[in-house]
């Protein structure tokens, strides 16, 4: 009798998002792509309740433990009047971008905030966030620093 050890791999993927203004999972307008621009599906809606959102999608191809290189970009509408994105991490990540635009006449605030687990704690993220003007656009970006490692559950919040 042979066994053979299996490698593990995921073929999809949970995503948990919130917001402050109550909506339903089909006015989101959410669209999730992969590294080939693949777009992925929506395989099943856990909750859609009026502020929160549980979804699973399956992925093109398996993400197989500790393999680098891989793409998830997740885009969805939903206003946030106190003006704030909170981020939470589900697995370990090398890369990490986040980009925001808004009409340039609406004013804003600009800050990365790095929120301590346990504690409450919130202090500015090492690595400021840029910010770049279109004719009509103020857009917002910051990314992770090269070799930066954010862990599982970190978590970042983001005021604009």
């Amino acid at each position: 009798m042979s066994a053979t050890k299996q490698k593990s791999r995921s073929s999809q993927i949970s995503y948990d998002i919130a917001g402050d203004v109550p909506k339903d999972f089909a006015d989101l307008n959410v669209s999730i792509k992969d590294e080939k621009n693949n777009n992925l599906e929506i395989i099943s809606l856990d909750v859609n309740k009026p502020h929160e959102k549980k979804f699973n999608v399956k992925l093109a191809s398996p993400i197989r433990k500790n393999q680098k290189g891989r793409l998830l970009i997740l885009e969805y509408d939903w206003e946030e009047p106190e003006r704030v994105f909170e981020y939470v991490f589900s697995t370990r990540s090398k890369k990490f971008k986040y980009s925001f635009s808004i009409p340039r006449e609406v004013p804003i605030k600009n800050m990365v905030l790095e929120v301590v687990p346990g504690l409450g704690i919130k202090r500015r993220a090492d690595q400021p966030p840029t910010t770049k003007y279109s004719n009509d656009k103020t857009l917002i970006e910051w990314e992770t620093k090269d070799r930066q490692t954010i862990n599982r559950f970190s978590t970042y919040e983001f005021k604009w």
